[in-house]
C-alpha cells in the first residue's frame, strides 16, 4: 500500500469498502472537492476523504474542512478522512472534534482490511 499513487489508493478503497458491503461511488480524480468515495449501506451516506500519506506523515485541518464542507450536498451521515498515516495534526483533531468528522489513521485501516478478510473468508 505504501507504494501506490493517491488514485491507486482510491481504487483499493472502493474494493475495500465494496467488500464490506457498501455500496461505492468514487468522485472524480481532481477537483472533487474534498470526497474521494461515496458509501451508502442502510440508507446511511459515508463520504471518505483519502490521504495516502507516509506512515510517519501528519494529515492537516485541510482534509477535516473540505469532507465536512460537502456534508449537506450528500446528505451524509458520516464524515471520514481515512489516511495511511499515523498522525493527524492538533488542528485536525480539535476540528474534526467540532464538525464531527471520524480521524481514521493506519491503525484503523488496518481494522477494516481484517474485517474484510474475516467476511471474504466467510
Amino acid at each position: 500500500i505504501d507504494d501506490m499513487t493517491g488514485h491507486e489508493f482510491e481504487e483499493y478503497l472502493s474494493k475495500l469498502f465494496s467488500a464490506l458491503g457498501y455500496s461505492v461511488q468514487k468522485t472524480k480524480a481532481t477537483r472533487d472537492g474534498g470526497v474521494d468515495i461515496i458509501l451508502t449501506k442502510n440508507k446511511k451516506t459515508t463520504l471518505i476523504q483519502a490521504k495516502k500519506y507516509k506512515i510517519n506523515g501528519t494529515v492537516g485541518v485541510d482534509a477535516v474542512r473540505d469532507v465536512h464542507s460537502n456534508a449537506s450536498k450528500y446528505n451524509a451521515s458520516e464524515l471520514v478522512v481515512l489516511t495511511t498515516a499515523m498522525n493527524f495534526s492538533l488542528d485536525a483533531r480539535k476540528d474534526a472534534q467540532e464538525k464531527n468528522v471520524d480521524l481514521w489513521n493506519r491503525d484503523k485501516f488496518k481494522e477494516l482490511l481484517k474485517k474484510a478478510k474475516t467476511i471474504k473468508n466467510g
